[in-house]
């Protein structure tokens, strides 16, 4: 927000309304050194979103969008999952507004 010239409205009529959901929140295994040893892990977060554009309806969309962030196996789920959910976040929020304002 702080980027661009939008702003929050509390009307019935915005000129734009997103909505989304989050589809995919999962932990796989990404490397590993032997048959039985995993070296990296991968939290997949997957959103979709419908996005209306009421000035423009050509720019209307509904896509699922995802992203990742690998971290050691070594590491455990809780001690990281702040720090990836943050950085997959920005990564996803990058996406969609690419893709609902790339044509400004």
């Amino acid at each position: 927000m702080s980027q661009t010239g939008l702003k929050p409205v509390n009307t019935d009529e915005p000129d734009y309304d997103m909505t989304g959901a989050i589809t995919t929140y999962e932990i796989t295994v990404t490397g590993a050194q032997s048959v039985q040893v995993a070296t990296k892990n991968r939290l997949t977060v997957g959103v979709s979103i419908t996005f209306k554009n009421r000035l423009n309806e050509k720019a209307n969309f509904t896509q699922t969008f995802t992203r990742f962030s690998d971290f050691d196996a070594t590491q455990i789920i809780q001690n990281v999952e702040a720090a990836l959910i943050e950085d997959i976040g920005n990564q996803l929020a990058d996406d969609i507004f690419n893709k609902a304002f790339v044509n400004w």
